[in-house]
């Protein structure tokens, strides 16, 4: 009470009243520094811990070759051999020397044009080109009057020697390259092969690449040496000898099973796609050229189409399912149990493939790595998980490669989700192989229209007459009726051409 007997009311204006209030929310708000610092150590001693995780690669670099390449134990004195013929820059070959393919021939005036040559002749110099981009240039010529036809006969009849060779080389096992690449030391030991020491490649590691990434370095000869072949046949047929044609096409088709020999997704897919063109130069010129090919001629010819059955088009997916291993183990730990959490950096890489988080770089920064790995542990599936969806979506696959390409059903695309992102991710990985499985399921349609094609000759020989109908063929010289590979409905053209103008 005051002098004038008044009572004092206490109010929040004074001074002393507000010191407890204003302690009270210092108090809150140093508690909650403290906390959000201490969130924030714990958050960055977490990702500390995390990025201290290691893969453990426990499937060397040799198994996983003898695993590629479908060798055992028994073979164990083949097997340092069998790499020295695939690992391989500028091969030579056992009795011939295949690097007549890259050398470069002078071009006949007349023929410039066609060749495509690089350097013009104006000025009346000679104008030279590899062999192998005269090939690129005649593969595409089918029949005379196209372009690059003639620069395809004159160059059968340049490397005749060398094509000579080459038929003869085709069906050996292994293809009989000798290596003439310069390993390191660390590589060289590894193959079994002996190699100058370089002090510059010393610490190489064979191991450190994925096993997809040891590419066949005698792919693309081997493609170019199928499509020389083929350049042949149909100039052989041409002349009228079917025979010749037969041998360089049974020839081609021995450098698709050296393809397959080294074994992997770009080889497999390779030699399936060097046997649709095979099949379609059948297809070609019994067509075109029928009267080249005698009975026994087109025996041969059937065989050719028939060498992978009726059925679909077989392609292997082991290769996959080892790369799908090797992939697991450098991408997830491994608590010895099968199991393992994702290693932030290949994690980050596999969410930005999928859902473009960093608008698709190709790189991912460290820091980013280390800052983003509690979150990417949160969220990531487990290396079971993965191991899991990954094998489905191969399974499904392989399911799908016993079908007809037309029964085949749209591919499913789960719904994008960061809270579950191992089905994305997935689906993004088995999209691509679906798509090229896809080209190479279709080259039913080429095998198929082989068969109809040398069927209906057979027919015309027997009966005098062309067939009406690819009915009139069955079951004497066809067991059925063909199936379109893109719609599914019966074949109709005698010829064996596509239905489907864009399916050629």
């Amino acid at each position: 009470m005051n002098p004038c007997g008044e009572n004092r009311t206490t109010t929040m204006t004074d001074p002393l009243a507000r010191r407890p209030v204003i302690r009270r929310v210092r108090r809150t708000a140093w508690w909650l520094f403290v906390f959000a610092c201490g969130c924030v150590l714990a958050y960055l001693g977490f990702a500390f811990v995390l990025s201290l995780g290691a893969p453990t690669l426990r499937t060397s670099g040799e198994e996983r070759w003898r695993r590629a390449m479908r060798f055992d134990a028994s073979q164990e004195p083949v097997f340092p051999k069998y790499i020295d013929a695939l690992w391989v820059e500028r091969p030579g070959c056992d009795g011939c020397d295949c690097s007549w393919l890259a050398e470069e021939i002078a071009i006949p005036p007349e023929l410039v044009d066609d060749a495509g040559a690089s350097r013009a002749a104006a000025d009346g110099r000679v104008v030279s080109e590899p062999r192998t981009v005269l090939v690129a240039v005649a593969i595409v010529a089918d029949h005379p009057g196209e372009e690059g036809w003639r620069i395809g006969a004159w160059l059968v009849a340049e490397s005749e020697p060398q094509i000579a060779a080459m038929r003869a080389l085709a069906v050996k096992k292994p293809f009989g390259f000798v290596p003439a690449r310069t390993f390191d030391v660390r590589t060289a030991r590894f193959f079994g092969i002996v190699a100058e020491p370089d002090g510059d490649e010393a610490a190489v590691d064979p191991d450190a690449e994925l096993m997809w990434r040891f590419q066949n370095p005698t792919r693309s000869l081997l493609v170019d040496i199928a499509s020389m072949l083929l350049i042949d046949a149909r100039h052989a047929a041409q002349r009228g000898d079917g025979r010749r044609a037969v041998v360089d096409l049974e020839a081609a088709w021995g450098v698709t099973e050296q393809l397959l020999e080294n074994p992997s997704m770009p080889t497999e897919l390779t030699a399936a796609m060097d046997r649709k063109w095979l099949w379609e130069d059948v297809r070609n010129l019994v067509t075109t050229w029928p009267q080249a090919f005698d009975g026994e001629a087109l025996d041969r010819l059937e065989a050719l189409a028939l060498a992978v059955g009726e059925g679909p088009v077989p392609i292997g997916l082991d290769f996959a399912r080892w790369e799908l291993d090797e992939t697991l183990e450098r991408m997830f730990t491994d608590d010895g149990r099968g199991d393992g959490r994702a290693l932030t950096m290949p994690a980050l890489q596999w969410l930005d493939d999928s859902f473009g988080i960093f608008g698709g770089s190709r790189e991912i920064d460290p820091t980013v790595a280390f800052l983003a790995g509690p979150l990417v542990w949160a969220v990531m599936p487990t290396r079971q998980e993965m191991k899991a969806l990954f094998e489905a979506a191969i399974a499904e696959r392989e399911a799908e490669m016993k079908q007809h390409p037309a029964d085949w059903k749209p591919l499913a695309v789960p719904p994008r989700s960061l809270v579950d992102p191992g089905p994305t991710i997935v689906a993004g990985h088995a999209a691509p192989l679906r798509t090229a499985l896809a080209r190479v399921a279709r080259g039913v349609g080429e095998r198929d229209g082989a068969r109809i094609a040398i069927a209906t000759e057979r027919f015309r020989r027997a009966e005098g007459r062309a067939p009406n109908s690819i009915g009139e063929l069955v079951p004497r010289f066809l067991s059925a009726v063909p199936r379109d590979p893109i719609t599914g409905a019966p074949r109709s053209r005698v010829d064996g051409r596509l239905e489907n103008s864009d399916a050629e």
